[in-house]
C-alpha cells in the first residue's frame, strides 16, 4: 500500500472514529478529547494527501494538525484521573502547544509564497521548532507517566487497561523516535519516518478508542457492589490515624494518590470516605484543616514568635505562603498576620 493510499485510509479511520463519538449517548470528557484528537489527526492525513494537488496552501490545512502530542496527554489524564483531570495550567500548556504548531505551519506558508522579512522569519521558525521539540518530548513523558501513575493501588482490570495504554502508547512512540532513523534509509520504499508515522498513528487511533469503550472505571461505577459501613469505618480509623496521628498532613504536597498507596487502598476509596465519614468537600479541604490548626498552634507559641509567616505554613506542610494564607483566612477568617497580631 502506497503513502497515498496509506494516508486515505488513515484519514478515513481518524474521520470514522470522530464521528462515532457523535454515537455515544452519555458523552464525557474522555469522548470529546478523543474527537478532537481524531479530528487533528485526519487534518495530518490530509495534509499529507494535499502536497500535491494544493502545493504551498497544504500548509493551512497542517494548521488543524495541532491536537496532537498534547491532545494524547490531555486524553490520558481524562482515562486515568477521573474528575477534573487538569487545570488551566495543563489546558494552557497544550494551547502553548497548539500555538507554536500553527506559527509554524503558518510561516512555512508566508516563506514559500512571499520574499520579505526572510531571514528573521527563518530565525523565528526555528525557534518556534526547537521550542516544539522541546515542549513535545516533555509532553510525551508525561503522557507514558500518566499510565504508570497509580499503578500499585490500582485494581487488576485497571492494571490491564494501563498496560494496553502504555503498551501501545510505548510502541508507537519508540518506533518513530528510536527504531526508524536507524533502519537502512527507504526500506520500505519510502521515507520510514513516514511509515512508522503512519502505522504508529493507525495503531494509537484504533488502540485507544477501544481504552476508551472499555475503561473499567466506567463498568466500575455500574457493577461494584457497594462498600460495607463496617468497611468505610474500618478505612477511616486508619485514614486518621495515618494523617493526624502520625501527623503525615504536615508532609508537603500530599496526594490521594500518596496516602492511598500508604494504605493500600484505591483512590476511589479514600475519596468516598473523607465525603461520607468527615464530611469533606475533598482531600485538600480535609488536610488543610489539620494544617490551619497545627499552623495556629505554632503562631501562638512564643517560643517561635520570631519565625515569619512563611516559616509558618512550611512548618504546617503548605508548599507556598500564598496557598497557606489562602487556606488559613478561609478557615480563621482573617490572614495568619493579623492572627498573630491579635494575640497581643
Amino acid at each position: 500500500m502506497g503513502l497515498t493510499e496509506s494516508y486515505s485510509f488513515l484519514l478515513c479511520v481518524s474521520l470514522s472514529l470522530m464521528l462515532g463519538q457523535l454515537l455515544v449517548r452519555n458523552k464525557q470528557l474522555v469522548h470529546i478529547l478523543f474527537a478532537i484528537f481524531c479530528g487533528s489527526m485526519s487534518m495530518m492525513s490530509a495534509q499529507k494527501l494535499s502536497v500535491e494537488p494544493l502545493g504551498n496552501f497544504h500548509y493551512l490545512i497542517g494548521m488543524g494538525a495541532c491536537v496532537t502530542c498534547n491532545g494524547s496527554w490531555l486524553l490520558a489524564r481524562a482515562m486515568f484521573r477521573g474528575e477534573k483531570p487538569f487545570t488551566r495550567v495543563h489546558i494552557f500548556v497544550a494551547g502553548l502547544i497548539a500555538l507554536l504548531l500553527i506559527s509554524r505551519q503558518g510561516i512555512s506558508f508566508y516563506l514559500a509564497n512571499y520574499d520579505v522579512f526572510t531571514t528573521t522569519l527563518l530565525s523565528a521558525k526555528e525557534v518556534i521548532q526547537e521550542s516544539i521539540m522541546l515542549l513535545s518530548s516533555t509532553i510525551l513523558a508525561l503522557t507514558f507517566w500518566e499510565g504508570c501513575r497509580g499503578w500499585t493501588s490500582a485494581t487488576q482490570a485497571e492494571k490491564i487497561h494501563r498496560g494496553f495504554f502504555i503498551a501501545t502508547f510505548a510502541s508507537a512512540v519508540g518506533s518513530v523516535m528510536f527504531i526508524a532513523p536507524v533502519l537502512p534509509e527507504n526500506l520500505f520504499g519510502n521515507d520510514n519516518h513516514t511509515v512508522f508515522s503512519f502505522y504508529a498513528a493507525f495503531f494509537m487511533l484504533v488502540i485507544t478508542q477501544l481504552l476508551i469503550a472499555f475503561r473499567p472505571s466506567a463498568k466500575k461505577r455500574v457493577t461494584q457492589p457497594a462498600i460495607s459501613n463496617e468497611e468505610d469505618k474500618t478505612l477511616a480509623d486508619e485514614l486518621k490515624n495515618y494523617l493526624v496521628e502520625q501527623k503525615q498532613f504536615l508532609q508537603t504536597n500530599l496526594k490521594v494518590a500518596d496516602v492511598a498507596q500508604a494504605l493500600g487502598v484505591s483512590e476511589y476509596r479514600i475519596s468516598r470516605v473523607l465525603t461520607h465519614h468527615f464530611d469533606a468537600k475533598n482531600f485538600n479541604q480535609f488536610v488543610n484543616q489539620y494544617r490551619v490548626a497545627h499552623a495556629k498552634s505554632l503562631l501562638c507559641d512564643n517560643d517561635k514568635s520570631h519565625w515569619s509567616v512563611l516559616v509558618v505554613g512550611l512548618e504546617s506542610g503548605f508548599a507556598s505562603v500564598g496557598p497557606f494564607t489562602r487556606s488559613f483566612k478561609e478557615a480563621v477568617g482573617c490572614t495568619p498576620g493579623q492572627f498573630r497580631k491579635s494575640l497581643h
